[in-house]
């Protein structure tokens, strides 16, 4: 009897080692995916590697000792839901980690992989197979991938013409109606088209897959210590933001990192600023983005005269999905808007006949709570007379404060994993992935409240002027022009935060209030406000 109570004991004794040989490997797994997660501060994953270390020995303990059945099963059950919380908590990071990457175009990954694609009805079934083919690829916020691409084809397979676009989406376009026979396309940006064009595992094949070294790149800006700029560009068609369309959404945040504080400056859409792509002949601000991301960078830093650092290009779609994501947004709504859903990935087709869209509305009142349609529905609408552009306009600040509100808020952890879903497909951003995971490392390690003061344009004036991206034919047309003073308080803002003045320097001359401070263009073909009514 007693040597079957001992057999007993060891068997049972056998088993809790058993459970904790695996929970010991759960933690080995867990803790190397926290101490290798750079958004993490070490100071907390030590703190909670010292309160896993006393649990297991706790639980090591209790292994070694006798206790009744109940107390067994409990313990065992206990180690069960602990591995299942160390295993998510470690693929959750592994997540986020991947998330980081593929929303920057810019990453500190080894390796990054490109595809070439061909129509799933296409005899080209290899690399071999496109002597004489016509392969697309993006020259515009992507072209280092295809530049890389295109010189390893030419290498490998001879006969091969180029067609070289802005935009993966009109590649795709391209690609899927035969004006071209194959598409070489990055990563990144396969994860989004493949989110955004409906059947597209139906409509392409890959058939051959590159390997790139990712290049080093330098990070001149500490994102912890330094003021840095972001402009924030919404563009107003669905599909990929790498796309060529006019921008709905003008957004620059001059961020400053020791005082936790953003300006956040929003930018009229139909802004009368010089278009370097057009030769520097005026233009909406919302027509640079049809020449790529990096001229409406370049028009907005030669016309506000402060750098531009990083962007992030938001796609139209996106704005329902994220509202969605972190679970609506309560703001002001300023009159009630009505609208077909255009939320979801339709095709062109299919959103100007209304096919299959249901109305949504949003209604007018304060701390509104709107879901991710109603939110898309009012930052777009504009048609109301009085309303126009600039009713537009606050409603767009309305919804991106209201989800930066969510995001700041305690309950934000509850949403990040829908925020993880829905980042990749809709934002890119040129932010190195390293310096995006230090700046969320600072801000965990000494977590202090943000605070967010608005610059509005808005001692500007509506006029009609024209316009270099349109016909003249059909002009003049609606724009904005900027007064010169709306201008300085932008330029104060930027240099104010680097500067961090002290208040015993402050001094200021009555007759002069905008001595020592930057000075604005004086490029003669600018139109300010000041000069309206004369068509230039």
């Amino acid at each position: 009897m007693e040597n079957e109570q001992k057999k007993k004991r060891y068997y049972r004794r056998t088993i809790d080692l058993m459970f904790l040989f695996v929970l010991l490997i759960v933690y080995i797994y867990a803790f190397y995916k926290a101490f290798n997660f750079s958004m993490l501060p070490n100071k907390y994953v030590f703190m909670a590697l010292m309160v896993a270390a006393v649990i297991y020995l706790i639980l090591f303990v209790l292994a070694l000792q006798r206790y009744p059945t109940w107390f067994v099963v409990i313990k065992r059950i206990f180690i069960v839901l602990l591995c299942a919380l160390l295993g998510t908590v470690g693929f959750f990071l592994r997540k986020v980690e991947s998330t980081t990457e593929k929303i920057a175009t810019v990453n500190s990954t080894a390796q990054t992989k490109l595809f070439i694609l061909t129509r799933s009805d296409s005899n080209i079934d290899s690399i071999e197979d496109l002597q004489g083919a016509v392969i697309g690829y993006q020259n515009g916020s992507d072209v280092a991938s295809a530049t890389y691409m295109k010189n390893l084809i030419e290498n490998e397979v001879s006969g091969t013409q180029a067609y070289d676009y802005l935009d993966y989406t009109s590649l795709y376009s391209f690609l899927t109606n035969g004006q071209i026979d194959a598409l070489a396309i990055s990563e990144q940006y396969y994860g989004m088209t493949k989110a955004t064009q409906e059947g597209f595992d139906e409509k392409v094949k890959t058939i051959h897959t590159f390997e790139k070294e990712a290049e080093q790149v330098e990070n001149k800006i500490d994102v912890t210590e330094d003021v840095f700029t972001v402009y924030i560009s919404g563009i107003d068609d669905a599909g990929s933001p790498d796309q060529m369309a006019r921008t709905d959404v003008n957004l620059l945040m001059i961020v400053n990192p020791k005082n936790n504080h953003v300006d956040m400056v929003s930018l009229p859409r139909d802004g009368y600023i010089p278009n370097p792509a057009l030769n520097g002949f005026n233009d909406k601000l919302t027509h640079t983005s049809l020449h790529g991301i990096q001229n409406s960078i370049t028009s907005i830093e030669d016309f506000v005269g402060i750098p531009i650092d990083y962007y992030a290009r938001i796609s139209f779609t996106s704005v329902a999905q994220i509202v969605d994501a972190v679970g609506g947004i309560d703001i002001d709504v300023e009159l009630s808007v009505c609208s077909y859903d255009e939320s979801q990935n339709r095709t062109h087709d299919e959103l100007e006949s209304h096919e299959g869209q249901e109305v949504v509305c949003a209604q007018q009142g304060e701390n509104q709570h709107l879901n991710g349609a109603q939110a898309l529905v009012y930052a777009r609408h504009r048609k109301t007379e009085g309303y126009g552009t600039e009713g537009r306009e606050r409603a767009q600040r309305r919804v991106i404060m209201g989800v930066i509100n969510k995001l700041l808020s305690l309950n934000a952890l509850t949403y990040i994993n829908n925020l993880l879903e829905v980042a990749p497909n809709f934002i890119i951003t040129n932010m190195p992935s390293d310096q995006i995971t230090s700046f969320i490392n600072h801000q965990l390690s000494d977590f202090q409240p943000w605070t967010i003061h608005s610059l509005i344009s808005d001692s500007g004036i509506n006029d009609r002027q024209q316009v270099a991206s349109l016909s003249t034919e059909n002009g003049p047309y609606d724009v904005y022009l900027f007064s010169q003073e709306e201008i300085h308080e932008i330029m104060n803002a930027y240099d104010g935060a680097k500067k961090l003045m002290q208040l015993k320097d402050f001094s200021f001359d009555l007759d002069n209030l905008y001595e020592n401070t930057p000075a604005i263009s004086d490029d003669p073909n600018l139109v300010w406000s000041s000069m309206s009514g004369v068509v230039y």
